[in-house]
């Protein structure tokens, strides 16, 4: 059935991805880390998962909308999108000094992060991933021959 726009696809590979791999990886140190600290820390746990995830969705959809095996190796290995990957871990360290702050701040600041970072998970995968990943877009990256 063919596709009105490849984002539903870009956004099912990176979900696909996250949940088979990561989660998994998360709740047992998310285990280990209340085991640890105790349950309070479940908040910031909880909130770490959201940054991670806007982090990696931001990450994933500026770069290029290559189809997977569809480039040749030395063009992903290029560097056109480092000045990308640079600046957003810089927001992602931003983001970790911003948890920090807030929560040396008084006891429940960090807690106000959990709307934002759900707001902006949201208006990634529903606005900015439609506009981001278009067919021309796919077209223009891949190689089809």
């Amino acid at each position: 059935m063919p596709l009105k726009s490849p984002a539903s696809f870009f956004k099912g590979a990176i979900n696909a991805a996250f949940a088979r791999y990561f989660i998994p990886f998360y709740l047992l140190m998310g285990t280990g880390v209340c085991v640890l600290w105790g349950i309070k820390v479940l908040p910031d746990v909880f909130i770490a998962f959201l940054a991670i995830y806007l982090i990696t969705l931001l990450l994933y959809f500026y770069q290029q909308p290559g189809f997977p095996f569809s480039l040749e190796k030395t063009a992903v290995q290029g560097g056109a999108n480092a000045i990308k990957v640079f600046g957003l871990m810089a927001l992602a360290a931003l983001v970790g000094f911003l948890h920090f702050a807030l929560l040396k701040w008084f006891d429940f600041g960090s807690r106000m992060l959990i709307p934002v970072y759900a707001g902006a998970i949201y208006y990634v995968n529903k606005i900015m991933v439609y506009s981001k990943i278009t067919w021309m877009e796919v077209d223009r990256v891949n190689n089809y021959s």
